[in-house]
Formats: C-alpha cells, sequence, structure tokens
C-alpha cells in the first residue's frame, strides 16, 4: 500500500495536569493541514518537551485499532492525537529499517532513526492507565523518530517514499521488541550497536538494555538461597558513632555483585536471642570479594551495640544483597542523592556506582549530606575527594554547626531541608544530545531519598507537589519483611505454568517471584522492575499474592511478579 501523510503538526511545551501534577508536554497539539517547512531541526517552530529527535511520525491506522481497543469513539481522537508531528494513512513499523531515508513529497528527506519510548504522557493523554504501554510495545504500533536530512516543504497527500534501505537492519517494531524482551541477547544488541545510523538518542537506549543483561548475569553469579557465614576482616571508625565493617565469606568462596543502594540481612545471636537486622551496602567495589555495611550504634539497640562490641575474626550470618531501593545507573536524567544522618550509606554505593561510568555519557549528579555538625559528618573526606577529582555538584546542610564552624567552609546551609531549599541548590542542566543541547529543568531529575521518616516524607510529598515524577526512598527496613510482619507463611510451592516449573518459595530467602524464576533460569517479562510499567503482570490461576510495593492497575486474580509474592501455600501462575 503505497504511504502519504494525511495531517501534520507543531507544539511546543505547555503546563498540563497529568495525573494530578502540573508537566510540560508537547504532546498536546492540534492538526494542521497546510505546507509545513521542515529545516534541519525539524517543523519550523515545533519544540519537543523531552524528547531530542527532530520528527515524531505515526499512522492514522493505528487510530482505528486503538480506539476499537480502548472502546473510544474514533471521531474523538483528531490526528496528532499522538503527539506525532506527521500522521501517515498506514502503518509501516514492521517494514521501515533503522537507517532508512525517505523522501517526502519534492523536497524533504528524512532518515529513520529509533522506535518511540513511550512514557506515562502517552498512557494519560490516551486516557489509560500507565499498564498498556507494555501492549502498546507489544503490538509493534508505536511510531518512530525520523531526522531531518535534507529540509523541504511537506504537506498533506506528499508521497512517503523509502530510496534507500538496508536489508540487514532491524525493523523500528523488532528494535521495540528486542528492547523489552527478556530473551534479548548481549550479542543482539551488540549487532544493533554496531549500526552506522543509529543515533546518540538510540545508542543511549540501546546501552541501558546491555547494561541490565550485563547487570542480571552478574546479579545471578554465585547467588546463594538462605544464610551463608560471613567473617568480619576490618573495622574502621567513621565518627564516634558509626563503625564501618568489612565482611568476607567464611568459606572463601565468590560472593555475587550487587545493586548499588541495596543491603544485607544479617542474622546475630545476642545472648540467648537470634536477631535479624538490615544495613545498607556502603561501599560498591564489583571487583572486591567482600561487602562493606557502615552500622550507626543506637541507644538500646541490640544489633548496633552488639556489632560496635564485635571484634575482627567474629562470624556473623548473612542473606544474600537485596532490597528494591537502588539507583537506575542507566538513567540519562540528573540524579539527586538526599540522606540524612546514617541514611548516607546507601547514597555513598550509588555515588560510587554512578562514578564508574565514563566521564562523557554519565548524567549530572547533586549529592546533598544533612547531618548535625562536623563531628558527625560520616564520609566527608571521600565525598570531598570526588567531587574535586570528578565533579560532583555537593551541598552539606548542617542542623546544628558548632561556633567553631563556618558557612561556607565547612557546610554549605543550616537548618533543615526543605523543599524550597532544595530546589534553590539544583539548576537547570544542559545535557548534549544528537549534537543539541536539552535543558532539563529539576522536575525531570530522579531523586533518591534515605534518612529520619519525617525528613523523607516531607521531601516527598514537597516533591510531589512540584511535578516531580522520579522520586525514590528507602524504608530503612526491607519492604518484604514489613508487609510480611504479620504472615506466618514460611514456604510456598510456586508453579510457573507454561514455563513448565514448579519451585520452593520461602520466606527467609527474602525473593520476589521475578528473582525465584530468575535465580532458576526463567525468564519472564519485565522491565522497571519497581512496580511501576506493569511488563512482568501475569495471571494467578490458583493460590493468593501480596505485593511488597504499594501496586495500582492489578486485578484481583493478577500479579506483578517484580514485587509478588505468595500469599498461600500452593500457587500456580501464568507465566
Amino acid at each position: 500500500m503505497e504511504n502519504y501523510v494525511v495531517a501534520l503538526s507543531v507544539s511546543k511545551p505547555k503546563l498540563e495536569n497529568i495525573n494530578g501534577k502540573d508537566l510540560k508536554t508537547s504532546i498536546v497539539r492540534e492538526p494542521l493541514y497546510h505546507p509545513v517547512y521542515f529545516d534541519q531541526t525539524g517543523p519550523v517552530g515545533n519544540k519537543p518537551a523531552d524528547h531530542i529527535e527532530d520528527v515524531f511520525v505515526y499512522s492514522e491506522n493505528h487510530y482505528d485499532y486503538w480506539c476499537e481497543v480502548f472502546n473510544i469513539e474514533r471521531s474523538s481522537w483528531k490526528h496528532a492525537h499522538w503527539g506525532e508531528n506527521i500522521t501517515l494513512n498506514h502503518a509501516c513499523e514492521e517494514t521501515l529499517r533503522i537507517g532508512d531515508i525517505v523522501r517526502i513529497g519534492n523536497e524533504a528527506v528524512l532518515q529513520v532513526t529509533f522506535p518511540r519510548i513511550p512514557c506515562f504522557k502517552l498512557s494519560w493523554r490516551l486516557g489509560q492507565a500507565v499498564s498498556v504501554l507494555s501492549d502498546i510495545i507489544d503490538s509493534g504500533r508505536i511510531g518512530f523518530y525520523m531526522n531531518v536530512i535534507e529540509p523541504g516543504i511537506i504537506e498533506p497527500n506528499d508521497a512517503f517514499t523509502v530510496i534507500k534501505s538496508n536489508p540487514q537492519h532491524p525493523t523500528v517494531a523488532g528494535i521495540s521488541r528486542m528492547l523489552q524482551s527478556s530473551d534479548t541477547s548481549i550479542g543482539q544488541m551488540l549487532e544493533v550497536k554496531s549500526l552506522p545510523d543509529l543515533t546518540p538518542w538510540g545508542l543511549t537506549w540501546i546501552n541501558k538494555k546491555i547494561h541490565t543483561i550485563e547487570e542480571l548475569s552478574l546479579l545471578k553469579e554465585y547467588r546463594w538461597l538462605g544464610w551463608r557465614s560471613f567473617t568480619i576482616n576490618n573495622i574502621v571508625a567513621e565518627t564516634h558513632d558509626i563503625y564501618s565493617f568489612y565482611l568476607s565469606p567464611s568459606d572463601i568462596q565468590a560472593v555475587p555483585a550487587f545493586r548499588p543502594g541495596q543491603h544485607l540481612a544479617v542474622r546475630l545471636q545476642v545472648e540467648n536471642e537470634v536477631i535479624e537486622r538490615r544495613w545498607s551496602l556502603s561501599e560498591y567495589c564489583p571487583d572486591k570479594m567482600q561487602y562493606r555495611i557502615s552500622i550507626k550504634k543506637v541507644d538500646n539497640g541490640l544489633g548496633s551495640s552488639w556489632m560496635h562490641a564485635a571484634k575482627e575474626g567474629v562470624q556473623v550470618e548473612i542473606k544474600a544483597p537485596s532490597g528494591d531501593f537502588y539507583l537506575d545507573n542507566t538513567d540519562i536524567m540528573p540524579i539527586v542523592l538526599i540522606s540524612g544522618g546514617i541514611g548516607v550509606t546507601p547514597m555513598l554505593a550509588m555515588l560510587q556506582a554512578h562514578l564508574l561510568k565514563d566521564k562523557n555519557t554519565r548524567a549530572p549528579i547533586y549529592w546533598i549530606q544533612c547531618v548535625l555538625n562536623k563531628d558527625n559528618h560520616p564520609f566527608r573526606d571521600d565525598v570531598l575527594a570526588k567531587v574535586e577529582e570528578l565533579g560532583v555538584h555537593i551541598h552539606f546542610v548542617y542542623s546544628g554547626p558548632t561556633e567553631n564552624e563556618t558557612i561556607g567552609h565547612d557546610y554549605h546551609s543550616c537548618g533543615l531541608l526543605s523543599v524550597d531549599k532544595l530546589m534553590s541548590i539544583l539548576k537547570t542542566e544542559n545535557i548534549k544530545f544528537n549534537g543539541k543541547t536539552i535543558a532539563i529543568p529539576p522536575a525531570f531529575f530522579s531523586f533518591y531519598l534515605c534518612g529520619p521518616k519525617p525528613m523523607q516524607q516531607a521531601l516527598y510529598s514537597g516533591l510531589k507537589e512540584k511535578g516531580v515524577e522520579k522520586v525514590f526512598f528507602e524504608e530503612f527496613v526491607s519492604a518484604l519483611a514489613m508487609n510480611n510482619a504479620d504472615n506466618t507463611l514460611d514456604v510456598a510451592t510456586v508453579t510457573y505454568k507454561n514455563a513448565k516449573k514448579q519451585l520452593s518459595w520461602h520466606l527467609e530467602d527474602d525473593v520476589s517471584l521475578l528473582e525465584l524464576a530468575e535465580f532458576y533460569d526463567l525468564k519472564p517479562q519485565y522491565q522497571c522492575r519497581s512496580g511501576q510499567c506493569h511488563r512482568c503482570k501475569v495471571k494467578v490461576l490458583k493460590g493468593k499474592v501480596r505485593h511488597t510495593l504499594s501496586v495500582e492497575g492489578v486485578g484481583e486474580n493478577e500479579v506483578l511478579l517484580c514485587c509478588g509474592v505468595p500469599d498461600s501455600s500452593q500457587l500456580i501462575i501464568d507465566v
């Protein structure tokens, strides 16, 4: 079928109330049915809110398909409803290939660069739950981006003609599915990465997928279930009441990697009582054969007091690293790490992991640390050294500085960290993509919080009120432990039906249904691993489940594998 242009659109970012927050977006626009000039940056007068490719293209026949799926009156969707600059008459994601050169009309020549990566703004625009995004990706009806090679006028009824194509290159829909599938191999992604026509934006997503595959492989290697004996082989005093403990496996076997921000569950024999505590891993050194935890001695705290009294050579039992609070080390947006007191420990691992990345490609990062004063400021010298060497934005907030400490020299501000103070510290960051500089305001930064509960709650609420979407926080204890506090279910038999696997799940292993499957080499689909994207949603065929995170849009007989655990002794799920 001949492809041709049906409509065009031009838009600039404006504030829209999206899911209760005022956010800038260019997705809301009106269709145009007259000629539009496309220069080297796309349609003249157009300005994307947060993507960097020149032109987004979508197909009219996709409108018909999705209106039927969503039970929406077709006439309620004008052209450009999906935020596209060019509306075509017919779909071509299954045949168009990355790098294809296309002539549109008599003048303009454009190149296919990458599939659309849909976000929550699209689901909002469609009036659907965010879980539909995985369905859109699976369908292949996603749209694609193009860059302008030769400027020119484009108008309705102009032919959309492929003038150069490489049959060895993957299709637009094929790339999209590879990015989402858990079956994609490193080899496949490296082959895609070698494409000569891949833009920096596309390369960013390819690298993100490669990192995810490599990380999962590292996390699985040497991982164990249950308890394992470790020896305290070094103790370092960071402050008068915070000690760091270096732990090595007593069996002298290898230890698995972990995600920066995760914690260790530690079991101690305190007098006649066995107690379990969770302490964050405070050092990220993937090549080391040991773990480090840093513990503040708490008045009347059994676990922290026992550890502070322990000597080198003492053995403790720990579980493999776990936890849902960790840095997304593939994030291309600026990162803000905010800690209060001993909440600095997971942040330190995050900072170290981030700074291991290539300086030319890693995102800007802010380190905001709230403590009482200099005497109670753990890891101060470590952080300052990284600032001088690697260029981190830092801000120390002292709530009770001594008379010998001066603002501007020992610390940057005093009092408590409010949201208004926080926003005054941050600045719009300019990030270069594709030869363009994109201004990223703080509302699009990724925020990580760890500290006293009142501090976390105030900052979380305040940031959400200001339209920040990505705010993550640590509860100091694992979500699984909290949600199972009154649960007597210690063990369950889980059947992954289509995979023909029957596995034993144990409460003390502290693993989700996704992690259990991965431990036994199953590969369920997933993406975010945080209960947001719904990519890992499956049907519950028998039994009950519970979620360790707050989730939305999940039916009574459904479960998100990434944060779901059994709530009955027998569970059958459709994986």
